[in-house]
């Protein structure tokens, strides 16, 4: 594989995970403490992350290193790459992984009740007045 090769696999994963989480390259870059032009060249493959940043952003986006710096494979259980990386998310966080357990555990009106309560919340941090 070639740099050019590697360096576009970052790139498209980045930008995957950027979508994913609704993140701005200027968000990134200011977490990141980078300019943001330097987010820009990582995301237009001219140039690739170092590893302590790729570990940074692994850990911002919840991820595996491996998730950024490999090719992304294509998983039959799921839909689409962004549900895969969303139920990974909750197996990797310690601080939301019970949901998964308890989701099999609970009624139906629960999940409805559960369903509501976490839009009112989306909609109370991006301040809609419809809350």
């Amino acid at each position: 594989m070639s740099e050019q090769d590697y360096r576009q696999i970052i790139a498209d994963n980045l930008q995957f995970f950027l979508d994913l989480n609704n993140v701005k390259p200027v968000d990134l870059a200011r977490k990141l403490n980078v300019s943001e032009s330097t987010v820009s060249r990582w995301l237009s493959a001219k140039t690739s992350p170092y590893m302590d940043k790729v570990d940074e952003m692994a850990a911002i986006f919840m991820v595996r290193r491996s998730d950024i710096i490999t090719p992304r494979e294509e998983d039959q259980y799921y839909i689409d790459a962004g549900t895969r990386s969303k139920a990974d998310m909750l197996l990797r966080n310690p601080k939301l992984g019970f949901l998964l357990d308890a989701v099999s555990d609970i009624s139906e009106k629960d999940v409805e009740i559960l369903t509501e309560l976490a839009k009112k919340i989306q909609k109370e941090e991006r301040g809609d007045d419809e809350a």
